[in-house]
């Protein structure tokens, strides 16, 4: 990735979010989505939402950072290199495959890879009466908590 930055107070700093970036363009092209099935969400919790790991991503991503443009208007660093590295990896892909994908993520539709956690509550349901489970404090006996 190369950008052009205007003055860099963290040089380094700004590598590292280039390289965020790179990581959620490569998530948001093959397998960063969530799955809604009837108005609830089957991931049920952040296992189960198929983001970037370390075995997916390349070992090593060089940002090269080209001398400052006082022109530039490139407003935070870390954007900059999701879209690009998105459709990058899109179309290596596409390439790869001779056929290039009509959505993304890439993964999406290719079934759910992870077992689906039931949606009942884990907690007790409420009191469905607040006044009689938790009365006025002057109906309480003395006490805030019966």
């Amino acid at each position: 990735m190369t950008t052009v930055g205007r003055h860099l107070v963290n040089p380094l700093g700004a590598q590292a979010q280039l390289q965020g970036g790179i990581m959620d363009g490569i998530a948001l092209a093959q397998t960063s989505s969530l799955h809604l099935v009837d108005g609830a969400f089957l991931e049920g919790s952040y296992d189960d939402f198929r983001y970037t790991r370390q075995w997916n991503v390349p070992l090593d991503v060089e940002v090269i950072m080209l001398p400052e443009d006082p022109m530039s208007e490139v407003g935070g660093f870390g954007e900059v290199g999701v879209g690009p590295t998105a459709a990058a990896v899109v179309c290596a892909i596409g390439a790869a495959r001779n056929s290039y994908p009509t959505y993304i993520p890439i993964s999406h539709n290719a079934g759910i890879p992870f077992e689906v956690k039931p949606f009942d509550p884990s907690t007790p349901q409420s009191p469905t009466d607040g006044l009689e489970a938790y009365p006025a404090p002057s109906k309480a006996h003395g006490t805030l908590n019966p």
